[in-house]
């Protein structure tokens, strides 16, 4: 069986990594150092993930409490839970149908003149051009946040230049993972300084912290190559076992109490090592991932029913498939030894029916494993078992 996420290291980045923890170093040199591949210019910053990053960005600007933030009405629940922190009142702009982005139009009805910024995330692996959205925003004097947490693909872009904030993620199921960590680009060297400063109060990640992440994740990476998951996916599933609600569980980033107790810490000098590891290898993992897909797509007939699928760019970390029902594709990609799964991730913003089309993906997206090392026939057979399933 294809397991529904695969994580994206190798056998040596992890003994890279746990090796890392167990010498001393630099610090200040590492950091400077992973911030610098992110943006020469020095506008970045090394965080212990996005959401710190965040927490950051918004302590730094003290944003008057009661302001709304405008956030992609489909996101991490998390970010929504950090404005309300900092008192701010989130509000959903829904996503234009086909590409899983909000639109001028859609911004236009979210804003408000308490609107005090806007956080508009590139979903599934996918990157839109917000340019017209990052001029619409700063012509109304609100600040933006671009939230590239599932679209990092090299070094290459760094997001929009005149984007307030820029957030990627290397937490454990993302591109180039390096079991943790976050970069933020900060455009404004006060506010960058100002962030910088508050960081430099956090205590340190513990390295035996990072070391058991990366035991454990060593564990989760063993289990998931093929033959041995078709086994515990069999046994737990006639077990009652929900293997979908599992996953997300153990893969959760913060999970637990003390939530921003736990964000508001440095990343340990290990983990800084394995991110500057990971930025620094070959990205055409990322293209030979969206060729597979692209292939798959054009196989099953199937483009308009992903969402995303016609942005300019697209790694696909997650191939979505808006069904018609989602229980019955997801038992039918399972029963032909592709475990598909829902978006447990993901949270809507806002009452019920003010965001239409992210209500709609969150409802019937099945998110189909497709990955590199499929052959062809398996390619088309998955291409098959979706265009049946949606005639």
């Amino acid at each position: 069986m294809w397991v529904s996420k695969r994580f994206d290291l190798s056998w040596s980045d992890l003994a890279f990594a746990g090796a890392r923890c167990l010498r001393s170093t630099d610090r200040a040199e590492v950091e400077a150092r992973v911030e610098a591949m992110i943006s020469p210019a020095g506008a970045a910053l090394a965080c212990l993930s996005v959401r710190s990053a965040f927490d950051l960005f918004l302590e730094a600007h003290a944003l008057p409490r009661g302001s709304d933030i405008v956030f992609s009405a489909m996101t991490v629940a998390d970010m929504p839970r950090i404005a309300r922190e900092h008192g701010l009142n989130p509000v959903p702009c829904d996503l234009a149908p086909g590409t899983a982005a909000p639109g001028i139009a859609e911004l236009e009805r979210a804003c408000k003149a308490t609107t005090r910024a806007v956080v508009l995330a590139h979903l599934f692996g996918s990157r839109v051009d917000v340019a017209p959205l990052v001029d619409f925003c700063h012509a109304r004097r609100i600040l933006v946040v671009e939230d590239c947490a599932q679209a990092y693909a090299g070094r290459d872009y760094a997001g929009h230049p005149h984007s307030d904030l820029v957030l990627f993620s290397f937490g454990p199921i993302k591109h180039a993972t390096a079991l943790g960590g976050g970069l933020a680009v900060v455009r404004d060297p006060a506010v960058r300084d100002c962030m910088r400063a508050i960081h430099g109060g956090w205590p340190e990640q513990p390295r035996r912290e990072y070391l058991q992440r990366v035991a454990k994740y060593a564990g989760l990476h063993a289990l998931s190559l093929r033959p041995l998951y078709t086994v515990i996916a069999g046994v737990a599933r006639a077990m009652g076992v929900d293997m979908d609600g599992l996953t997300h569980r153990l893969t959760r980033g913060f999970a637990g109490l003390e939530f921003f107790r736990r964000i508001r810490r440095r990343p340990s000098s290990p983990l800084l090592e394995t991110l500057a590891r990971r930025l620094g290898q070959d990205t055409g993992r990322f293209e030979r991932q969206e060729a597979r897909v692209r292939e798959l797509l054009d196989e099953s007939g199937l483009h308009a029913l992903c969402p995303g699928a016609s942005a300019v760019r697209h790694t696909f970390w997650l191939l979505p498939i808006v069904a018609s029902d989602q229980e019955a594709l997801i038992s039918e990609l399972r029963a032909h030894r592709f475990d598909a799964s829902r978006g447990r991730s993901f949270a809507v913003v806002g009452e019920d029916g003010a965001a239409s089309e992210a209500e709609r993906i969150q409802r019937l997206a099945v998110y189909v494993p497709v990955y590199p090392a499929m052959s062809d026939g398996e390619v088309q057979r998955l291409g098959a078992v979706l265009r049946n399933a949606s005639t």
